[in-house]
């Protein structure tokens, strides 16, 4: 290849150049100047030739050549090349004339050198450094001055940084990782004994040798926790509030907040994100603005290790997000307890901290890339490295301003010649302080606010931020600039005669302007994604980081216009309307009539129909048979049976025992546990009289077939008889062994048929209140009787799982009938004797052959135990009452249920609205999940999911998935683009599940089981992960904190709350409320607080951060199984068994507002926040969906 064309001297003139630069001994400079005379080429030539020799280097030889012989050594220290430039100086590769070893030379920049706070980092990097000696550590050798000039000398390493490695990679195999992971933390553990934290930990501060060893640099940021090492001025302005120290990839979160609160946990937190991204070769935040990445670190999850490298070991990507914890308390304590889980994941021995190491001693470190090649390649190459020599100008004009050391012989001379010229110096400075010289400000943005320039004192505009020019006379000058929103930043300056010189002001917003800005920024994508309906994905992206913005900066305005801002976007729900809500359904809804239902409702979704708020206990059939009389906890409720319409509701103050209608089917009575008979008119709803005086609880009534006479079974082992007009006693039947609990007359009215709970079954003559027949017949308890049609044959049932058939005559057992499994509740007979219904614990109406004892065809079933069941022989319907709140009416010629609709049939447990407010879902005691369009409440899915009550579903974050749990033992795992099953999950035992939750990154689904064991399965594996033991009770509740690392747990049996780690199942510790069990908890979007409520209603609330209580109330809201918090946190929804909705202060634990939605005792399993926040829905015992406006209006 043709040699370069590089400017070259005479040779002499060259000679002359090394000889004054010292670079040479005296020793090699008489040999060179002897052998010089005889050379045939080029002063170039010459120079390539001692490169090849390595007495010189390449960037030395371009000096000499452009007629620069001074400069190159600093203190005993001869400058070989420059190895780069940072943030804080120039880096030179050196020689330590004394020891001949090659050091790195750190230099402060001249510009740097006027600002004493720079100057104060710069030495107190090495201050921290000097005092560390470990084999991970770079060492530092000194720290130096030479008039204006600081340097550090510092131990030369050969090897790439970390972040080169990962560059060139992609990313590092995990023992490799994990390998150089180990050093740093040793390294990390001798500073924290030295009382260091580092502050900077990232891969471009860690150098690789090429033995892998690991060395740790730059503790520009370190901070001495020694308290004579006090903060200096430039780290009390970084420290300060809108300032954050560290690199946005990096920082620990308590870092961004305040750097004094750093501590070696937070370096812990930054080796985690080191870690991260050597095993996926990726930061944990990639996306995002400085101000997102920073809130992500607070608030947000990182995605898993494992999710990015599947083939990682999963304990291993638990132990990176353990180091990764937001809370330092989280994470591994100290550094040395890192190493040793770490080891574990290292194959290789664990290295002693030698102080030296012979892989970096004396050896030359990363040699220049010039200096290489003129080593071990021919001469053209060495005149190209000369060429390609880097030109470090403004490295030279540094290294000249120092006063220098080393003086030659020739160098006396030329000194000798500067006094001769000094008259002529002090002349030229006389000319050159009296000119002016121009500067030329520009800024690195315009700022939105009022901009305040001062030059020397003085006020000065800028019209052109690009650059500005300001004439100014020679001299050393000072400007300052000020805004609102951004950081004061002040610089000194020098001024030459008729020089210009640029000064580019780069304005850094504080904290709060970032805010403003991302606040600016979100709400514009907000509305332009708003008028762009396709683009779904970024609305949500744009309304969840706002979200995250306004939790994140509590108390500002930015984060009250956030609040305001998400409360007027559009939501799907804002479809429905109150109007659209049928007539028809706004009766069957009603807590008792039509005109009470909530004024805030604005949608009933689901079909309310022949169902309840709580368990059905009885049921009764008019004579005509239109009509179904049914009793729950709280009321009556009459249904037409053909159509399933209600008709109207009749209050009770407690449980509606029992009911029956007379002959006639123009009264209607009832009895309930509190002692009260009442006469209605089932046609007006109107009382037509009522009784008191029922000894102790009543469980059954009956109207004699003539209407005149009325039995009431009661607790006190007695059946009281009373005038059907008056209801005043006129007898009783004495002598039960145990509580009455069922009673039927005859057909002639005669006879009464009764059950007790010792298992007897009587019957009596009701005319001289004598005992006909009485037989032992259930072990256990009897349940229920009823005689046939014609009255020869009485059926009873019981405790024992058997129905039996009894000669009325005689009381003997015609037969035992077995087939339900567990209790049997309720018998009566079918249109002859020959047909008999029961219906039982197990969920099953069966059929008997009372002539073979045999079932007649296959169980009917319903989705709660069957509680009553009657029958009307006109119609042949047979009415069913269960605990899932709804009635069962029967067509006994076709066997099927009537009034089956697409809606849930029975109590609502569960719901859930997906992310982007699209979709709803509902599961029921019916086994069924449902998925709603909730711009038009409409179903659009219907899933067959479970064989029990559906107790929990979840949607994914992305809503492509949904998870449900149930009370068949089973969890699921549903595509819902195609309703297909991808997971089920039931471990060996199957109990029953009553909770489930699911990990922030949605790879561990967490269930509560009915045996007190909570159970952590992956969901991607389908296999179970652990087991943690509560002790005795369901785990009843469970709730993952938004920040994915505590899980908290309620049992009804036990009066405490007990909080778990989610990434090792570790027991935290137990929350007490008062003398009652908890109910319901919930976490707070930021995770920073945590409520939950006892079954008395007492409201605690805790501080997450040191678990401390921020309050407690005691409430009128007892037994809530619906607690929810808002999506800002502000607000906690309560829904209690007396049927009160209730709004209350989150902060304060004050009440806002309430309204009656449902009757007393009622049931509403779940309550749930629109993303807004402007709407609760709430899941139902009658099998709907209301959807409140909030806020709650004032004349509900």
């Amino acid at each position: 290849m043709p040699a370069p064309q590089t400017s070259s001297m005479p040779l002499a003139d060259f000679l002359e150049q090394v000889a004054v630069s010292g670079l040479l001994s005296s020793e090699q400079m008489s040999a060179l100047r002897q052998k010089a005379p005889g050379f045939r080429g080029s002063s170039l030539d010459l120079a390539a030739r001692l490169v090849q020799r390595k007495l010189l280097t390449a960037y030395q030889v371009q000096h000499l050549m452009a007629g620069r012989a001074m400069g190159f050594f600093l203190g005993k220290y001869k400058i070989l090349d420059p190895l780069g430039q940072g943030g804080m100086g120039y880096v030179l590769r050196a020689e330590d004339t004394e020891t001949s070893r090659s050091v790195a030379l750190k230099l402060l920049p001249h510009e740097a050198t006027r600002d004493s706070d720079r100057v104060a980092r710069f030495h107190r990097e090495a201050r921290a450094a000097m005092k560390l000696e470990h084999l991970n550590i770079v060492q530092t050798f000194e720290l130096g001055q030479e008039g204006q000039l600081h340097f550090i000398a510092m131990e030369l390493i050969e090897g790439k940084s970390l972040k080169e490695l990962i560059a060139q990679d992609g990313r590092l195999d995990p023992e490799s990782a994990v390998n150089l992971i180990i050093q740093i933390a040793q390294a990390l553990e001798c500073a924290a004994g030295q009382g260091i934290v580092h502050r900077d930990i990232k891969p471009s501060n860690i150098l690789v040798t090429p033995r892998g060893t690991a060395k740790l640099l730059d503790l520009g940021l370190a901070r001495f926790s020694d308290p004579e090492a006090t903060e200096s001025g430039w780290l009390k302005t970084l420290t300060r509030t809108g300032h954050m120290m560290g690199t946005i990839d990096y920082v620990a979160p308590e870092q961004a907040e305040d750097p004094r609160a750093a501590d070696v946990r937070s370096d812990i937190y930054s080796l985690g994100c080191t870690l991260y991204q050597c095993l996926t070769g990726l930061v944990p935040f990639p996306e995002g603005t400085y101000v997102q990445k920073l809130l992500k670190h607070r608030e947000g999850d990182a995605v898993q290790p494992i999710q990015l490298v599947p083939h990682m070991d999963p304990e291993l990507s638990l132990v990176v997000e353990r180091m990764m914890a937001r809370r330092p308390e989280d994470r591994f304590p100290t550094a040395d307890v890192l190493v040793e889980v770490l080891e574990k994941f290292s194959t290789s021995p664990r290295r002693a901290a030698d102080p030296v190491d012979d892989e970096t001693a004396n050896v030359s470190g990363e040699q220049s890339v010039n200096a290489a090649v003129a080593a071990s390649t021919g001469l053209e190459h060495v005149l190209q490295s000369i060429a390609d020599a880097a030109d470090m100008a403004p490295l030279d004009k540094l290294l000249l301003m120092r006063k220098r050391r080393r003086w030659s012989r020739k160098t006396i001379a030329a000194c000798m010649a500067v006094v001769i010229v000094w008259v002529m110096l002090a002349g030229y400075w006389n000319w050159a302080v009296s000119g002016r010289g121009t500067v030329v400000v520009s800024l690195s943005e315009k700022p939105d606010s009022e901009l305040v320039i001062q030059l020397d004192d003085q006020a000065v505009e800028i019209e052109d931020i690009g650059g500005q020019s300001i004439e100014m006379a020679t001299g050393s000058h000072r400007i300052t600039v000020s805004s609102p929103g951004y950081v004061d930043r002040s610089f000194s300056f020098e001024i030459e005669r008729d020089q210009r010189h640029d000064l580019e002001i780069v304005l850094e917003p504080t904290a709060e302007k970032l805010q403003q800005r991302e606040l600016t920024r979100l709400v514009s994508i907000l509305d332009k994604t708003l008028s762009d309906r396709d683009d779904r994905r970024a609305f949500l992206q744009a309304r969840d980081a706002l979200r995250t913005l306004q939790l994140a900066f509590p108390g500002t305005n930015e984060s009250s216009r956030a609040a305001e801002k998400l409360k007027s976007l559009p939501e799907p729900i804002d479809a429905l309307k109150r109007e659209q809500i049928p007539a028809d359904r706004l009766a069957s809804s009603g807590t008792l009539m039509a005109q009470r239902l909530p004024k805030s409702v604005v949608a009933i979704l689901g079909d309310g129909r022949l169902n309840h708020w709580t368990a059905v206990l009885c049921v009764a059939v008019s004579p005509d048979g239109r009509y179904v009389a049914s009793g729950d906890w709280s009321e009556l409720r009459l249904h037409e049976i053909e159509t399933g319409r209600f008709l109207r509701s009749f209050p009770h103050v407690s449980r509606v025992a029992s009911v029956d209608f007379n002959s006639d089917g123009t009264r209607m009575v009832t009895v309930d546990y509190s002692r009260n008979g009442t006469i209605w008119d089932p046609r007006t709803g109107e009382i037509l009289g009522s009784f008191r005086g029922v000894r102790g609880k009543a469980t059954g009534v009956s109207y004699s077939p003539d209407g005149s006479m009325l039995a009431v079974a009661e607790v006190e082992q007695t059946v009281s008889l009373r005038d059907a007009s008056s209801g005043k006693s006129v007898g009783e039947l004495a002598g039960h062994g145990g509580e009455v609990v069922s009673i039927a007359f005859d057909d002639s009215g005669r006879l009464l048929a009764s059950a007790d709970t010792e298992g007897g079954v009587w019957i009596w003559d009701v005319a001289t209140r004598a005992v006909r027949q009485r037989m032992v017949a259930h072990e256990g308890g009897a349940k229920a009787v009823a005689f046939s049609p014609g009255s020869k044959v009485l059926v009873s049932c019981g405790n024992d799982g058997t129905v039996k058939l009894w000669d009325a005559a005689t009381g003997a057992n015609r037969m035992t009938m077995s087939g339900h499994v567990g209790f049997v509740n309720s018998v009566c007979f079918g249109s002859d004797e020959g047909t008999i219904f029961s219906g039982g614990r197990d969920r099953t109406i069966r059929i008997w052959d009372s002539k073979t004892g045999k079932e007649r065809r296959d169980p009917l079933s319903q989705a709660g135990e069957i509680v009553t069941i009657a029958y009307n022989h006109e119609t042949r319907r047979l009415v069913t009452g269960s605990t899932d709140c709804s009635v069962g009416v029967w067509d006994m010629a076709s066997h099927s249920r009537l009034h089956l609709s697409a809606e849930h049939t029975g109590r609502l447990m569960s719901l859930d609205i997906s992310r982007d407010g699209l979709r709803l879902a509902t599961g029921g005691t019916d086994g069924r999940i449902l998925l709603r369009d909730l711009r038009r409440g409409e179903i659009v899915k219907s899933l067959e999911a479970h064989t029990n009550y559906v107790t929990a579903v979840l949607f994914s974050h992305d809503g492509k998935t949904l998870v449900s749990a149930s009370l068949d033992g089973v969890s699921k795992v549903w595509d819902l683009s195609s309703g297909t099953v991808r997971q089920e999950l039931a471990s060996d035992d199957s109990r029953m599940l009553y909770s489930l939750a699911v990990e922030t990154s949605q790879r561990q689904l967490v269930v509560g089981n009915s045996d007190g064991k909570i159970q952590f399965w992956d969901v991607g594996q389908g296999t179970r992960l652990r087991e943690l033991d509560c002790g005795e009770g369901s785990i009843s509740s469970l709730k993952i904190s938004p920040d994915g690392k505590t899980l908290a747990s309620v049992s009804r049996a036990q009066n405490e709350l007990t909080l778990w780690e989610v990434s090792s199942g570790r027991r935290l510790r137990t929350l007490e409320g008062d003398t009652t069990p908890f109910w319901s908890q919930v976490f707070s979007p930021d995770s920073s607080t945590l409520w939950a409520i006892t079954e008395a209603g007492t409201i605690k609330s805790w501080q997450t951060k040191a678990w401390k209580t921020n309050w407690q109330v005691e409430t009128s809201s007892r037994y809530v199984r619906s607690f929810a918090v808002s999506p800002d946190g502000k607000t906690l929804c309560t829904v209690s068994n007396d049927g009160f909705l209730r709004l209350w202060n989150a902060e304060k634990g004050t009440q806002l507002s309430e309204v009656k939605m449902a009757p007393d005792r009622c049931f509403v399993d779940q309550a749930a926040f629109s993303s807004s926040g402007r709407y609760l829905l709430t899941a139902n015992g009658n099998g709907s969906v209301y959807v409140f406006r909030l806020p709650l209006t004032t004349d509900e």
